[in-house]
């Protein structure tokens, strides 16, 4: 067995060493059997060296050198990153600002500060890829075109794919637009490092790695068929769906089937997948995600969208600073406030104190940096949390009970907006 793993090992070794050459990088003179073995025989390779290899490659010459060399602030020499600021406006016109923000920014790292606003950094650059992957699940840009009522969201329990559209329809064209934004926006968040909680199909992920949707298809066709229902072409969910002027009947049954699938996953979405790559590959080639598994795009992209932790990972992997330790009452209080929450709870914790309600794979151990606890002073029990979400920072005011930690937490999460620096 050791003798089998050696060359595998070897193989690691080998790409993990041509990667921090930072002038073979800045020159893009890396060996081609690095992209070969990464891209073609990924099951070789483990993702994290795979992540990294993608991370110094895919999005040009400018950012590898500060992906390899940054924990050492004296080695840089080339590639220095350009930085472009913008404000945008909070409220009904985010949606228009975002759209520009992407297009003209789409090949620089750009951080977002809100207008009005005290706040700076990667806290506000945070929150607003969060409000726009909120405004991407409202009616108002739904990406299917159908009608719904103000404020309602988007979902679907097996999460979103592109709605298959007449491809003459006078609404294409606003359509493919917003796809062309998505494209801009996801592979914005790849590039740039931002985690989005955009609830994204397993068939749509297997689209951007160039994988093969299929056979998912095939599994809910073959569960529609064998379930007692399946076989009855006169069930009224077919109905609106005719043959030109047929109705769907025992004898056309499979035709329907099979234009219905050509419909939702080819013809249906050819315009909008379209436009999607074409905003995709302003950012960078779709095709260098084919390194990874569609499930493996879903963690570089949304992370672990339902954030769980245990009060040792609490614990293990946050620093109590300045008036609190990991035995102080106050901040044990915090862990077992923390270990009691719901999902949405969690999720709206760590869009106040992190900027992102997803946490990177591999949980709290992966934050970075670590979310700091520390006793804010002169605070009592009518006090609230606050945050500097740009370095994970929570100042807890030291309680007198979990139940009113408990109260005060889940109000402060409910706060908007970067008033204090």
């Amino acid at each position: 067995m050791c003798n089998l793993l050696k060359p595998q090992t070897i193989m690691v070794e080998k790409t993990l060493n041509a990667i921090q050459e930072p002038l073979a990088l800045a020159s893009g003179a890396l060996p081609d059997w690095c992209e070969q073995l990464t891209s073609k025989c990924p099951f070789l390779i483990p993702f994290e060296t795979r992540q990294l290899y993608f991370t110094c490659t895919a999005f040009g010459r400018s950012r590898p050198s500060t992906t390899v060399r940054r924990d050492d602030p004296g080695d840089f020499r080339v590639g220095r990153l350009k930085h472009e600021r913008v404000k945008v406006p909070r409220g009904e016109t985010m949606m228009e600002w975002a759209e520009s923000v992407m297009h003209i920014h789409a090949d620089q790292k750009s951080v977002l500060e809100f207008q009005g606003e005290e706040g700076t950094g990667l806290g506000p650059t945070l929150e607003f890829y969060a409000l726009v992957m909120s405004l991407l699940c409202l009616s108002q840009v739904d990406l299917g075109g159908g009608l719904k009522p103000p404020g309602y969201y988007v979902q679907r329990s097996c999460g979103l794919f592109p709605a298959p559209f007449p491809q003459d329809s006078e609404e294409l064209e606003r359509i493919t637009k917003l796809f062309y934004f998505l494209g801009i926006f996801l592979a914005k968040c790849i590039q740039d490092n931002r985690l989005v909680d955009l609830p994204i199909s397993q068939p749509f992920f297997k689209l951007l790695c160039m994988g093969d949707i299929k056979s998912n298809m095939s599994k809910l066709l073959y569960q529609s068929r064998s379930s007692p229902q399946g076989n009855d072409p006169e069930r009224p969910h077919l109905q609106p769906f005719l043959l030109l002027s047929e109705m769907v009947s025992m004898e056309n049954a499979e035709e329907y089937v099979e234009l219905m699938f050509d419909f939702c996953m080819h013809t249906g979405i050819q315009k909008q997948m379209e436009a999607f790559r074409e905003g995709f590959n302003r950012v960078f080639p779709m095709e260098k995600l084919s390194s990874f598994s569609h499930k493996e795009v879903q963690m570089i992209l949304c992370g672990n969208q339902s954030p769980s932790w245990t009060a040792d990972d609490i614990i293990n992997y946050t620093e109590p600073k300045l008036g609190y330790t990991r035995d102080s009452p106050g901040f044990l209080r915090f862990v077992r406030v923390l270990c009691g929450m719901s999902s949405d709870e969690r999720k709206a914790f760590l869009q106040f104190t992190t900027g992102c309600s997803t946490l990177p794979p591999g949980g709290l151990a992966n934050l970075h940096p670590r979310l700091t606890i520390v006793r804010k002073v002169d605070a009592t029990d009518s006090s609230y949390p606050s945050v500097n979400t740009c370095v994970h920072y929570l100042k807890l005011p030291e309680y007198s009970s979990e139940d009113i930690m408990r109260e005060r937490l889940l109000a402060a999460t409910m706060e908007k907006g970067f008033h204090l620096n």
